[in-house]
């Protein structure tokens, strides 16, 4: 004795589909591909969420957004929450672009999974680093930890870009005049990023009395 699945059984047992046509698996569609694990949450999260499914089916949400709902709905911890959530993850999929879409989902997310977010918080708390590298006449640097921490470091560099970018505004503007306009700003935004970066690293390098102290 063995299980068989729902498309197994009608490959046994039916006759005519809802199409008024022969099944396909008893006419041409011998072997059944394997469902894969990301369209099995996807198939779930229609049935959970049927305005959202509605919403898919006709177009007006992208893939992306459809499998990042998916892996949400997959979040065993968050079922009794998913049924009053159809409306807000459809009109944000809609009218959102992804990653803010994206966003909203992760707070959601925390939200409905307290525990869930704890432990994901916690990880990123034991697993924070950074460092500088080296690599021929480049320097690399890169950082991990928390997502609040993120948020006050992206604060921080964001004021120092718009000071890069207030600085070379005015000095332009005392060049060009009234004809002044952001196509004649001579950096790029990757440019007056890493300057942001380096003047902030600048106005704290005459407080070091030594390269070790912190």
């Amino acid at each position: 004795m063995r299980q068989i699945g729902i498309r197994d059984e009608a490959k046994f047992l039916a006759d005519y589909g809802d199409c008024g046509q022969p099944v396909c698996c008893n006419t041409h569609l011998r072997e059944m591909p394997p469902v894969s694990m990301k369209m099995a949450k996807l198939a779930r999260a229609f049935k959970v969420l049927p305005r959202f499914a509605q919403s898919c089916l006709e177009g007006r949400i992208g893939v992306a957004q459809m499998h990042a709902v998916a892996a949400v709905v997959a979040n065993p911890r968050v079922k009794e929450f998913l049924e009053g959530a159809d409306e807000l993850f459809t009109t944000s999929a809609e009218e959102t672009e992804f990653d803010d879409f994206a966003m909203l989902l992760r707070h959601w997310e925390e939200l409905a999974d307290a525990d869930g977010a704890r432990s994901r918080y916690d990880q990123a708390i034991a697993a924070r680093d950074a460092s500088v590298r080296f690599v021929g006449e480049k320097v690399y640097l890169d950082a991990q930890g928390p997502a609040h921490d993120g948020v006050m470091f992206e604060q921080v560099l964001q004021h120092y870009i718009d000071l890069e970018w207030q600085t070379e505004w005015e000095m332009l503007a005392s060049v060009h005049g009234e004809g002044m306009c952001s196509a004649l700003m001579e950096r790029t935004a990757a440019q007056r990023r890493f300057d942001a970066l380096q003047r902030r690293s600048e106005e704290h390098t005459s407080e070091l009395q030594s390269p070790y102290v912190i």
